[in-house]
Formats: C-alpha cells, structure tokens, sequence
C-alpha cells in the first residue's frame, strides 16, 4: 500500500508548515503524536519533542501555528508567537488547560479548533 502525503503541507528546515495563500510557508505544525490530514494524508516531516519546536520557534522568529497538543504551558516560552490555532490531538479525549493563555501578552488571534470544549475567558486576556 502506498503513502499517500498531505497536499497542504510544506517542509522547511525538518519542520512541517501548512500552505498559506499562493503556496507561501504558513503555520508551523507543533503536534505530539503521527496523525494524518482530514482525508488521510499523512505529514512528512517527524513529531518532534516540545523542545525542539520552542527552540525552531524563538530562533526563527516564528508568528503562527496550528497546533495538535494536550497541554500548551510550553507557549509561555515562545513569546514571537501571535496567531494560534489549537486543537487537542488525535485520540485526546480529555479537556485541554487553556488557562496557559491569560499570561500572553503577544497574542493578537485565535482559533480554538473544538469549540465546544474550548473554555476561554477572554476577558482575562484584554488585560495585557
């Protein structure tokens, strides 16, 4: 059986982004564990672990993400970040902490990708 790739992906330096507009580098993937696309293409560039995407992030100064994670306490460490999409990963069956956002002063947009199971106050982030 043959592999067959997301579409929407880039790779740039080992890391996986998704295509903006024109087939530009969009959001960089941070995610924990394989999974595939919604039509079953699978990425090619490896999960990593957390440190190396903080370390890709802050050296390339890196704005947008989506992102595949159960926790993002490690968000406070990557201050260039500014639009985030999040979602919890494939088969996370629990309630991601988003409270790790009120502490964000960088943060200019948000998706939350579960929206029913998305609870922000964010009266807590206009603070910043």
């Amino acid at each position: 059986m043959m592999t067959r790739y997301c579409d929407e992906e880039i790779v740039k330096d080992g890391f996986s982004f998704f295509k903006d507009a024109y087939n530009t580098l969009g959001k960089l993937i941070i995610r924990e564990n394989e999974w595939s696309d919604d039509v079953g293409g699978r990425f090619r560039a490896p999960v990593r672990p957390i440190e190396n995407y903080i370390q890709y992030i802050n050296e390339n100064q890196i704005q947008s993400a989506k992102i595949y994670m159960s926790s993002i306490s490690f968000l406070k460490e990557c201050p260039s970040l500014k639009r985030l999409a999040i979602f919890p990963p494939v088969g996370f069956e629990g309630e991601i902490d988003y409270t790790p956002l009120y502490n964000l002063s960088s943060v200019e947009g948000l998706i939350c990708g579960e929206e029913e199971y998305c609870e922000i106050d964010f009266s807590k982030m206009a603070d910043h």
